[in-house]
């Protein structure tokens, strides 16, 4: 019972399309998106489809502000106002989001950065560990990094990217699973289709060699066979301890739960 209550809470990116977004004083509108950082595999953006009241705006909300994501109502609880989210800085989602948005953004809503860092979010491993030392740490607002190149990338993008093995292609990605304390990306949810029998299954994303931008597809650092034999997963069900045991042994991966938390 104690590990079950320590088990961290997974959820899919695919099943937070359509949650609504609460604020403080009323709805906002609906998540349509995630963001990825393509480098530390960190959600660290929902994108949310604005109602009439802002004329269908889309808008960027960081985890910073998330205070809770609720299954049951299928909602998205947020520590802003609607005037907030109203007044934030205009962000054309359909284009690559740079360094410099994302900092104005930070900036109005006075949250701290999450880049500059050892840790996912700043010095820290969650969005809650940073947002309770802000305010200690100087000038961290100004440290913007010089390149202005995007390192977000589309959940909705990748959706469907081919997958390959160090020898070939075994299929195609159908989800992202984060972990809801830190809003790591720990698992892609990937369809097989190059097998006998079609199955689905979760590789770590520590697997991952590289994401092919110009291909459209994610490079494993398996062979065919590890994918064929891994563990079955069923979609929409519970990402169990006991499913992450078989997965790393399968992997022949480090349980990451079994050593201090990743900054």
């Amino acid at each position: 019972m104690e590990e079950q209550e320590q088990h961290p809470l997974f959820f899919g990116a695919r099943g937070l399309h359509g949650y609504k977004l609460q604020a403080s004083d009323g709805e906002v509108g609906h998540v349509e998106d995630l963001y990825f950082d393509e480098e530390r595999w960190v959600v660290r953006y929902l994108v949310v489809r604005t109602g009439p009241w802002l004329f269908g705006r889309s808008v960027l909300i960081t985890p910073l502000a998330i205070t809770g994501v609720y299954p049951e109502s299928k909602c998205v609880a947020v520590s802003l106002t609607k005037e907030q989210v109203k007044n934030s800085p205009d962000t054309d989602t359909d284009r690559p989001i740079s360094r410099q948005i994302e900092n104005e953004l930070f900036v109005y809503y006075d949250f701290p950065v999450y880049w500059g860092g050892a840790g996912l979010w700043g010095a820290h491993s969650t969005p809650t560990g940073a947002l309770a030392e802000h305010g200690n740490e100087e000038a961290e607002q100004s440290d913007v990094e010089p390149e202005n190149e995007s390192k977000l990338r589309s959940c909705n993008e990748v959706t469907g990217y081919h997958v390959n093995a160090v020898d070939g292609e075994v299929g195609k990605v159908r989800d992202f699973w984060f972990e809801c304390e830190t809003w790591r990306v720990r698992y892609l949810q990937i369809e097989l289709t190059k097998t006998e029998k079609s199955k689905q299954i979760l590789a770590s994303t520590r697997s991952v060699d590289q994401v092919v931008w110009a291909a459209s597809s994610v490079q494993m650092n398996h062979g065919t066979e590890k994918f064929r034999f891994a563990p079955t997963y069923s979609p929409g069900s519970v990402i169990t301890r006991d499913l992450e045991h078989d997965i790393c042994n399968h992997f022949e991966l480090h349980r990451y739960w079994e050593r201090p938390p990743e900054l």
